[in-house]
Parts: C-alpha cells; sequence; structure tokens
C-alpha cells in the first residue's frame, strides 16, 4: 500500500510523506553498550541503486558522539538482511526504526538508547485519494501519524 522514495522529490511534490528515520538495534540478549569492549560488526545497507544516498550512518556516529573505529562495518543490498543478522547476534544493525519497530514491541531486537536520526528516504501512499472508505481512511492516517 506504501512506497519508497527519495524525500526530496517527495517533498517538492508536496505528498503526504513520512521521512524515514534510523539507529542502531541488535538482539535482544546484546550488552547495553555492546561496543564498549572493542569494535562490533555493523550491518548497514548499501543500494544496489547508486543515484540513492547512504544510510545516514555519518550522521548518526556523530549525533551519537562515536568513533566508527568502534564499529566494523559490514554491508548488504537490502536492510532486511541486516536486520535478521542482528536477530541473530551476528552483530548489530543500521537501518530504518519503520522496519523494526514490530521486532521492538516484541523484543526480538532492542535499541541502545541511541539517537535516531532522519534520512532522505521517506515512505508514501501514492494516490491516497483513491481510498475512499472510512476503515482505509483510518488506515492511512494511522499509517501518515505513526509509521
Amino acid at each position: 500500500m506504501y512506497k519508497f522514495a527519495h524525500y526530496s522529490i517527495l517533498r517538492r511534490k508536496r505528498r503526504g510523506i513520512n521521512p524515514k528515520r534510523f539507529n542502531l538495534f541488535g538482539s535482544h540478549k546484546a550488552a547495553d553498550i555492546p561496543w564498549q569492549n572493542g569494535p562490533v560488526t555493523l550491518y548497514t545497507t548499501k543500494w544496489k541503486n547508486n543515484a540513492l544516498s547512504e544510510p545516514p550512518l555519518k550522521q548518526w556516529l556523530t549525533q551519537n558522539n562515536l568513533d566508527p573505529a568502534l564499529f566494523i562495518i559490514k554491508t548488504f543490498d537490502q536492510e532486511l538482511f541486516g536486520i535478521q543478522e542482528a536477530m541473530a547476534g551476528s552483530g548489530l544493525v543500521f537501518c530504518s526504526t519503520t522496519l523494526v519497530q514490530r521486532l521492538l514491541n516484541t523484543e526480538l531486537l532492542k535499541n541502545f538508547n541511541t539517537h535516531a536520526v532522519e534520512s532522505e528516504f521517506c515512505y508514501y501512499i501514492p494516490n491516497k485519494q483513491r481510498f475512499q472508505t472510512r476503515d482505509t481512511r483510518f488506515v492511512l492516517e494511522w499509517v501518515e501519524r505513526d509509521c
């Protein structure tokens, strides 16, 4: 029902959008500060489409006052693969907060009291005016407000 796009494109089109935020997550069994005793593996995404911006890892490190040397960066072309590695306890994942919200709620993943950063990406609902039923409008409003 909703799609993923570059934020600046949609901002220009003035659509109802929701900026995508990124943060660091790990297995619920991970230490509270897993990088405290040395570098840890951090999975992030390197998109196949080179026209897309990188995930905002550098901004996240700066905002959280963390040294890049604390992490051994490994990449996948899809966020889901990094999320799976984090769930398996193979490292941490830097990814969209939207994608892992359910996993946080069910305690399959946890965050580390770090500050999320906005990316240049967003989720949006194309042609949302085509949805007319009350129930569908309710769901669309929820997606735009809470996701």
